[in-house]
């Protein structure tokens, strides 16, 4: 029996030097000048920690699905290129109403930024934009006070979801990657696969094709060929999976399967993997069966 699809929600992580470039700007630049700004934040993949007592063994801890939040202006183009080197960090954008008093703050409706932001993410999606730039699909939105006197900072943050109607379900049960792809050297060649592709193009979603018992990694978008040829019915939807939870994907979901809905589908069944092995690189054999965090989730 199929049951609704949960997402895990991000948690925002600002850095201190955010707030720092936030204040310059409003005392020598804006000042009283209210016009949004850009932001520029990021999410890797989730993590499990084990939490050890002495020798004994530990217990495991999951680490909060964050979106860190890290330089205000928009970000240089070199920080959405890749570097190779295992930074799997995917950079997104959002936008900052600061406004000028805490109850400004509190009175500035939400609700209609966020609709604004979303149709922005909807405009990517319908338009082709987010297949070559899958970052379009999570832009988010910061309001914030900043009481420069005191040097206290107000802030509220907002992450348009496109809603799926009717909702999107999950027709079988969870399964951890290793628990699908049980051959090791598939294994090894689907997730280093993935690394790999994530950490130099620093796109955030992505798609896995299984061809002649070996996984070829591609952009979305090349959803169209791998749709139309023999092994369309191993295509797999991917994305760095910020969320550490047992059983649910993180945030970045939802927008993905948006996309995926524009597509031409026969059917709305498409399995998804949430890649959370972006550390793995160069662990083979059964330390990567035994390491691998990743989730195979089949999405109706």
């Amino acid at each position: 029996m199929s049951e609704i699809l949960r997402f895990e929600p991000f948690n925002s992580a600002v850095e201190p030097e955010f707030w720092a470039s936030v204040a310059h700007h409003k005392l020598h630049t804006a000042r009283l000048d209210t016009a949004p700004g850009d932001v520029q934040g990021s999410f890797g993949c989730g993590r499990r920690h084990t939490v050890r007592n002495g020798g004994e063994s530990g217990q495991t801890v999951a680490v909060p699905a964050r979106l860190r939040v890290t330089q205000f202006g928009a970000p240089p183009p070199e920080s959405r290129a890749g570097d190779g080197n295992g930074n799997g960090d995917i950079v997104v954008s959002g936008r900052l109403h600061n406004t000028n008093t805490v109850e400004d703050f509190k009175r500035l409706d939400k609700g209609a930024l966020l609709r604004e932001a979303g149709s922005l993410v909807l405009e990517a999606i319908r338009s082709g934009r987010a297949s070559e730039d899958p970052s379009l699909l999570w832009g988010f939105v910061i309001v914030s006070f900043a009481d420069l006197k005191r040097y206290r900072f107000w802030h509220w943050f907002g992450f348009p979801a496109v809603m799926a109607d009717p909702a999107d379900t999950v027709w079988s049960a969870t399964q951890g990657i290793s628990d699908v792809v049980s051959d090791v050297s598939e294994l090894e060649g689907l997730v280093g696969g993935c690394a790999r592709f994530v950490s130099e193009t620093r796109h955030g979603a992505f798609l896995g094709e299984r061809r002649n018992g070996s996984w070829v990694v591609h952009p979305l978008s090349a959803w169209d060929a791998c749709m139309a040829g023999e092994s369309s019915g191993d295509v797999l939807v991917g994305f760095v999976d910020p969320s550490s939870h047992a059983s649910r994907p993180g945030w970045p979901l939802r927008n993905l399967l948006a996309w995926v809905r524009q597509q031409r589908l026969a059917t709305r069944r498409v399995r998804v993997l949430c890649f959370r092995d972006g550390g793995l690189q160069g662990v083979s054999g059964a330390e990567m069966q035994q390491r691998a965090q990743s989730l195979i989730v089949s999405v109706d």
